[in-house]
């Protein structure tokens, strides 16, 4: 119920692009550390406007 069907469509989309290209790999790898197995993600939904 936080994000609409359109949302998760668009980041499905974009995710299984990344997979195909290998880009995951760069990303998953941006965010390795070695702080365990937990974390805390703290992010803004930057909502864009119709004119865009």
């Amino acid at each position: 119920m936080l994000a609409s069907a359109e949302e998760i469509a668009a980041g499905c989309q974009r995710l299984a692009a990344d997979i195909n290209t290998v880009r995951i790999t760069k990303i998953v790898n941006k965010y390795e550390n070695n702080h365990g197995d937990y974390l805390f993600v703290i992010a803004d939904k930057v909502v864009k406007s119709a004119k865009e």
